[in-house]
């Protein structure tokens, strides 16, 4: 059977539905930035965007890939001034997915991914986690405050727990459930942040 020549209606109408331009935002470019130099990885970073922001976005694929980009490229990101906001990104990414994909392992792979990248931070940056909030930068402000100062500080983890504090139930249970324990890294990061909240 020749499959070069094998015709679908269905496959033509699906290809010509899932074929639309995808938008990236200039605030999200900075994931390929941090890894510029590197051909593979600013390839692996454009497909993770392209996806992301498809608007039928494979959130299994989204959230793989986030991970891998997040533990992967750590060691070139974590040097540069864009740390921060990359990894206000990357959070942010996990964060929605755990939020808007349905499907319960979507959630549970989100949660888990999130909490390990987040212990791995601690883990790898402990003196970048300490940083002090930028002088006037509020919970409010923060994602605005990237172009100014990119840079990491305990202000990105903090905003991303008061978000996590208003999650719906059902989400929010993936983080509790998670094969990753919230209190490790809740200790980790009390062991950098002697001063609580």
């Amino acid at each position: 059977m020749d499959f070069d020549h094998l015709h679908s209606e269905a496959l033509t109408r699906n290809m010509d539905l899932t074929n639309i331009k995808v938008e990236i935002p200039v605030s999200f470019e900075v994931l390929e930035e941090a890894v510029k130099g590197y051909a593979g990885k600013e390839k692996q970073a454009r497909e993770l965007l392209l996806e992301y922001h498809h608007a039928y976005r494979n959130w299994h694929y989204v959230v793989q890939e986030t991970q891998r980009y997040a533990v992967g490229n750590l060691r070139v990101y974590r040097t540069t001034p864009l740390s921060g906001n990359v990894i206000f990104l990357l959070s942010r990414v996990l964060i929605n997915a755990l939020r808007e994909s349905e499907r319960f392992e979507i959630r549970s792979l989100a949660a888990d991914h999130l909490l390990s990248y987040w212990i791995k931070l601690a883990e790898e940056m402990p003196e970048d986690l300490a940083r002090p909030v930028p002088e006037g930068v509020t919970p409010e402000s923060l994602d605005a405050c990237f172009d100014k100062d990119a840079s990491c500080h305990q202000g990105i983890l903090r905003y991303f727990f008061r978000e996590l504090s208003e999650l719906p139930e059902a989400p929010f249970e993936y983080l509790m459930r998670s094969f990753y324990p919230p209190k490790r890294l809740a200790a980790k990061l009390l062991a950098i942040w002697p001063d609580g909240a």
